[in-house]
């Protein structure tokens, strides 16, 4: 059926790794992900912060769209857990908490902030800036008077 295996001390071929061999690649392996290991809590920590953001972002536009829809809505922020939501006539309250969902800090100039939008969805406020951060990643937006967005 199969060829005859040799005998490994007779001078034939031998199958298997030695125990030295299989601790020699073991530390390769493990010096290799020591290296990597920072760069991907980078990432992973900008892949959050990025995340939060756009998520921010999107509550931003469903509170224009609210706002058209209802005669008025505003986008509340607590900087306390990170929390956003949107207050209208809608009946959905559903909660945004940054820091539970994506472990990412909201920092923000006060306790609390209220981004206000009118029938038309234009905002009314001044500018406002968000900023998000976890580890050594940030990033932020910035809300103008009118409602638009500048991601940075």
């Amino acid at each position: 059926m199969g060829a005859p295996r040799s005998d490994p001390h007779v001078g034939g071929m031998r199958y298997g790794l030695t125990v030295i061999e299989l601790c020699v690649v073991l530390l390769l392996m493990g010096t290799a992900l020591s290296a990597l290991a920072p760069a991907a809590r980078r990432q992973r920590d900008r892949m959050a912060v990025v995340s939060a953001r756009e998520a921010t972002v999107a509550l931003v536009a469903r509170a224009r769209r609210e706002a058209r829809l209802g005669g008025g809505a505003a986008l509340l922020v607590e900087r306390e857990g990170g929390r956003l939501w949107v207050e209208s006539a809608m009946p959905s309250r559903d909660t945004l908490a940054l820091e539970e969902r994506f472990g990412v800090r909201l920092e923000l100039s006060s306790a609390r902030a209220r981004l206000p939008f009118d029938a038309m969805g234009v905002g009314r406020l001044a500018s406002r800036s968000l900023r998000f951060a976890r580890g050594e990643a940030s990033s932020g937006l910035s809300v103008s008077a009118y409602g638009r967005i500048r991601r940075w």
